[in-house]
């Protein structure tokens, strides 16, 4: 029998270093996952003028492990479409789909004067369907949406 890799959800990571450079991979195994492909969308308010900010997502099997979903621009604005969703840099992340396990959505944002705000959603990882949450930074609500799918295992 062929071998079937990892039987637990695993970071693998890798430095290539040459006379001019240094590239470093970073990859993660999830066991028995879904795929989730997450939209934002204000809903209410705006975002806070002079914040910097990150949205993040990462999963309960590999939680020191997180996404970058996107970032605000060099001007601290949210990258938003004319209708208030955020334009992400990424949408697909996979979780693992065992009891306990969840997928984190998160914001963490800094303003000039050192003030942070931040806050979090949890998601349990589903086969198919929709989850919602709200994110509040400050004054403005982000509507998170999940959208789950099933992948096939081998």
């Amino acid at each position: 029998m062929g071998d079937t890799g990892p039987l637990d959800s695993s970071v693998f990571n890798c430095v290539y270093t040459s006379k001019i450079s240094t590239v470093e991979l970073t990859f993660g195994h999830i066991i028995m996952s879904v795929e989730a492909v997450v939209s934002m969308k204000v809903i209410n308010g705006s975002w806070p003028d002079g914040f910097e900010g990150v949205f993040a997502a990462k999963t309960a099997s590999i939680n020191d492990m997180e996404i970058r979903l996107v970032m605000t621009d060099d001007d601290n604005k949210l990258p938003l479409a004319d209708d208030g969703t955020i334009k992400l840099q990424r949408h697909v992340i996979c979780a693992e789909i065992e009891d306990g396990e969840y997928l984190e959505v998160l914001v963490d944002a800094y303003g000039d004067g050192g003030q942070r705000l931040n806050d979090g959603l949890h998601f349990r990882p589903q086969e198919r369907g929709r989850l919602k949450g709200t994110l509040e930074v400050d004054s403005c609500q982000i509507e998170v949406t999940v959208t789950w799918s099933l992948i096939k295992w081998c």
